[in-house]
């Protein structure tokens, strides 16, 4: 049981106590759902738990324990919509599309591929891509 409550991003390695999903997990683990949500999804369950705190302040009901199982959790979040800040944060954050050309003793160097990348990557410079006024 002790390797289904590491896979709460919340749990504290060492801890006397579970993360705050922890609970969840276990009924989870009961009923057999986390090994049938991950054989059908192509994200894992501490996946899923991450972005359910990502999205929790979007939620009407931010209650995990009244999400019945994992498939319900993932229907619900894949229908939440963030609002245009959170989608330009979000996007800001994200440097999935560059590329790490090399490491110096100070610097990571990296070719951003795509804008969302240029955001990232140029955020807090003059860069004109990373000015969050325009697209």
């Amino acid at each position: 049981m002790l390797s289904v409550i590491r896979k709460d991003p919340t749990y504290q390695s060492g801890g006397t106590t579970t993360g705050d999903y922890g609970i969840w997990l276990l009924n989870q683990e009961l009923k057999d759902n986390i090994r049938k949500f991950e054989a059908t999804k192509d994200i894992s369950i501490t996946d899923l738990l991450n972005e359910f705190i990502k999205k929790k302040a979007n939620l009407a009901n931010k209650d995990l324990n009244s999400y019945k199982s994992p498939d319900e959790l993932y229907k619900i979040l894949s229908e939440v919509q963030l609002t245009d800040r959170q989608k330009e944060r979000k996007l800001r954050k994200d440097i999935s599309g560059a590329k790490h050309v090399g490491s110096t003793a100070n610097f990571d160097i990296y070719i951003p591929q795509t804008y969302e990348a240029s955001c990232a990557l140029g955020k807090g410079s003059g860069w004109c891509t990373s000015d969050s006024r325009t697209r």
